[in-house]
């Protein structure tokens, strides 16, 4: 019928999620991950979509410039081998301060397709 089952995973570590993804049953794996600096491990250990955050876009975009070469991803949604990572900017929450600069708040509506 073309339906998938898509298996939402979610630890507060990464040990933990690499574990909770080792018995998942099979579908799509949806992860759920705080810090993106985890999202290559997490896909390598057989998630297919990464959701995360943690870095709020930047938060103050000039000062920011090292995040990239930290972590690899800031906002927004990044092809990685055969999976894919959205890293949201956040809503109101901020590192330190509530101020931002070059990125702005959101929220974000994530639509899951099939292949073609």
């Amino acid at each position: 019928d073309g339906s998938a089952r898509i298996v939402i995973v979610g630890m507060d570590s990464i040990p933990d999620t690499v574990g909770a993804l080792a018995r998942a049953p099979d579908g799509v794996k949806l992860v759920l991950v705080h810090d993106p600096a985890y999202a290559r491990d997490t896909l390598a250990a057989g998630g297919n979509v990464v959701l995360s955050g943690h870095l709020h876009g930047g938060q103050v975009v000039p000062l920011s410039s090292g995040l990239r070469w930290r972590v690899g991803f800031i906002a927004g949604l990044y092809q990685v081998d055969n999976g894919w990572v959205y890293v949201g900017e956040g809503t109101l929450g901020s590192w330190l301060t509530r101020a931002r600069l070059g990125t702005l708040s959101e929220i974000a509506v994530v639509d899951l397709t099939g292949p073609g």
